[in-house]
């Protein structure tokens, strides 16, 4: 007899981990600590989201109050968040979907030099160009990001040219393929 014939293989066992489909909106998210907590929309319950499963998505952020779609794990040591199936966008939120033609085809690569959420801004750097461009926070905010790290690729669309010119849009780089 073998051993996998003495186990009771009826229900879970101790360290065993359940997997469900679920949505949440994200309470918070620390882009220092590399977590931060969805509310459960089937449970009210706090779910873990580590930064590695943002980084499947290219994201190294989400700004509060986004709603996903995901896989959660629920174990005895708590709920994480296992794998994002879909980042809904709010109506107030901007999908590459949104913009223009004219828009898409003003769609460049770019890294962030740095972003600093207490003073509310940062600059990019768009590939193949020496000069900086300012962004807002609240361009992060419409793009469903909460903060960027510095290095990070992103696609941006830029108004204006020379001294003025700033990011109108920012999308996570994933967003662009």
């Amino acid at each position: 007899m073998s051993n996998s014939d003495n186990k009771d293989q009826s229900g879970p066992r101790p360290g065993d981990v359940q997997s469900r489909a679920s949505r949440g909106v994200v309470k918070w998210f620390d882009q220092n600590k590399g977590i931060g907590f969805v509310v459960d929309g089937q449970t009210g319950e706090d779910v873990l989201l580590h930064q590695n499963i943002l980084r499947e998505l290219g994201l190294s952020s989400i700004a509060k109050e986004v709603e996903l779609a995901y896989w959660v794990e629920d174990s005895a040591r708590g709920a994480r968040i296992s794998e994002i199936t879909e980042v809904i966008a709010s109506e107030d939120l901007l999908t590459i979907g949104d913009l223009s033609a004219d828009e898409l085809s003003a769609l460049q690569p770019a890294i962030v030099k740095w972003f600093d959420a207490k003073k509310g801004y940062g600059f990019v750097i768009p590939y193949g160009e020496a000069k900086e461009v300012f962004f807002h926070a609240e361009t992060l905010r419409l793009s469903s990001l909460g903060e960027v790290a510095s290095g990070l690729g992103i696609c941006v669309v830029i108004e204006n040219d020379g001294p003025k010119a700033a990011v109108k849009y920012l999308f996570p780089w994933t967003d662009a393929s």
